[in-house]
């Protein structure tokens, strides 16, 4: 039995969840390592729950208190990317560049003179970074790649002041594990290399030991333990994270697509229940997320023997009232759900 293909946004999903930096834990028997770390943690917490209004609140609080660190700019503009990654819309588009270009602003003077600290460094190479994911997952691959080249080299500048800074190896363990994916045909050329292993290591280290890119650096894993089919390890990271942060849709789209390549239909239908609920309840007219849904589930009764479940479910995608950037967006998908549609009619 043939098994279609997950679909591409699974790249975008990862790439903008590897440079979106949240973390929350308890940090009372600890120093603060930043001003106003405790509002940053709340506003980390909010976003991870999909409580989008309050935690650009808090952050807009923590730029008021502090206009001249980046920080609060930084962790606005991830705000605004989750947004846009969780409604597949790029609504917010404006505010997440300008908050990253200020944040460029007030660290890349500082880089320049060699007068910035390991946070000044740290938050420069992640606006550069994510500038990147914008711009690849917007077909400018090239660019996006030379951004991310450019946020490696500021990165490895903040381990130059402080080895054991592990919020810088959360970034520099994903740019170190893609691009080798993204050269694999070149890897046996020695100055490329294979550098998979070096970049699971450095997000493994990042995901026990960094404060606020702990737990991003399991988000990240947990895709990279998918694509390298260490199914049972990408899904203790997934429970880990849904006991934390239970609005997280994040690691339900996970776990689903873990149960779909692993052939787990039912267990995948009991998952894809739970995520089409959510997006209702809060997306109902989301229809880029519910065909995404729709089709993993109908691709599931299909295999279960499930022919007219399948069918009706094909039936609702193509009914869905679609605009013309969702049609485009959704081609492929739309094509496929008519093929499986006749399948189920013969």
């Amino acid at each position: 039995m043939k098994k279609p293909s997950v679909s591409s946004r699974l790249a975008y999903l990862l790439v903008g969840l590897l440079l979106f930096g949240l973390a929350w834990q308890n940090l009372s028997a600890q120093d603060e390592i930043l001003p106003y770390q405790e509002l940053i943690l709340e506003g980390q917490s909010l976003t991870f729950n999909e409580k989008y209004t309050q935690a650009q609140e808090k952050f807009q609080a923590l730029i008021e208190k502090m206009p001249e660190n980046p920080a609060g700019y930084f962790y606005l503009a991830m705000v605004y990317q989750a947004q846009m990654k969780d409604l597949e819309s790029d609504l917010y588009q404006k505010e997440f560049h300008q908050n990253l270009n200020k944040v460029i602003e007030l660290t890349k003077p500082k880089e320049e003179k060699k007068t910035a600290n390991k946070w000044d460094l740290l938050f420069l190479g992640n606006a550069y970074g994510s500038l990147g994911y914008y711009q690849a997952k917007h077909g400018g691959w090239f660019s996006g790649f030379k951004l991310a080249k450019k946020a490696k080299g500021v990165l490895e500048k903040a381990l130059q002041q402080d080895s054991s800074f592990y919020e810088a190896y959360f970034g520099l363990g994903s740019y170190h594990y893609w691009r080798s994916i993204a050269t694999k045909i070149f890897n046996w050329i020695p100055f490329i290399g294979d550098k998979r292993e070096k970049g699971i290591k450095l997000l493994q280290i990042a995901s026990e030991r960094a404060v606020f890119f702990r737990e991003p650096a399991q988000v990240a894993l947990i895709w990279i333990y998918f694509k390298e089919k260490r199914y049972s390890e990408a899904l203790e990271l997934v429970s880990t994270l849904q006991g934390k942060y239970p609005e997280f849709k994040v690691p339900f789209w996970a776990k689903a697509f873990i149960y779909y390549e692993r052939y787990d239909w039912r267990n995948c239908l009991t998952v894809l229940d739970e995520l089409e609920e959510r997006i209702l309840q809060t997306q109902k007219d989301n229809f880029y997320n519910l065909i995404e849904v729709n089709f993993l589930k109908a691709n599931c009764h299909y295999n279960l023997g499930h022919e007219k479940i399948c069918q009706k479910i094909c039936q609702e995608i193509l009914a869905n009232p679609l605009d013309e950037k969702i049609k485009e967006r959704q081609k492929e998908k739309l094509d496929k759900t008519k093929k499986l549609l006749k399948k189920c009619q013969k």
